[in-house]
């Protein structure tokens, strides 16, 4: 199926009313964006050269897209938690739900928690292993918010004591 089709055929419409939680989703100008970009780039044109090739060498055209925050307007879904627990070393075990995909958050986290609390840099270490039995919910690492987002977690755990 042409990658386009695939794409519009399977975006959300605007006045869609997600099931699980009653958000309305509203305009996005995803479909348009496809749109201009497949009449901009000549797509059904290079679509239909390209599609039935043979050898070893072949001439291609794709497509990706991508949505920041579709659905959680007007109410922003945002949640993160922190557990901080203090060692009997005064060192502290600061626990995560936030995932580390090589962005440098845990390294930001344990600033924060040892900003907010006092407690040395090298004396905070994070449990990052993202296993709901030890560590405290998180919706993801998405959107560039774990700073924002988990790391408020962090700094609103005032001397460990929850707000």
């Amino acid at each position: 199926m042409d990658p386009c089709e695939f794409r519009l055929k399977n975006c959300m419409e605007d006045g869609f009313v997600d099931p699980a939680n009653g958000i309305t989703f509203h305009s996005y100008g995803l479909k348009k964006c496809i749109e201009e970009g497949r009449r901009h780039i000549r797509w059904d044109e290079k679509w239909s050269a390209y599609r039935n090739q043979t050898g070893p060498v072949r001439k291609g055209v794709g497509m990706a897209i991508f949505c920041y925050k579709t659905g959680v307007h007007p109410i922003s879904l945002e949640t993160a938690s922190a557990r901080m627990i203090l060692n009997q070393d005064g060192s502290m075990q600061l626990c995560m739900g936030a995932t580390e995909i090589g962005q440098g958050a845990d390294t930001v986290f344990t600033q924060m928690a040892s900003q907010t609390t006092g407690i040395a840099f090298d004396k905070v270490y994070i449990v990052s292993t993202q296993d709901t039995d030890v560590t405290p919910f998180d919706t993801g690492a998405y959107a560039s918010r774990q700073t924002y987002v988990s790391g408020m977690a962090c700094k609103k755990m005032r001397r460990g004591i929850p707000p």
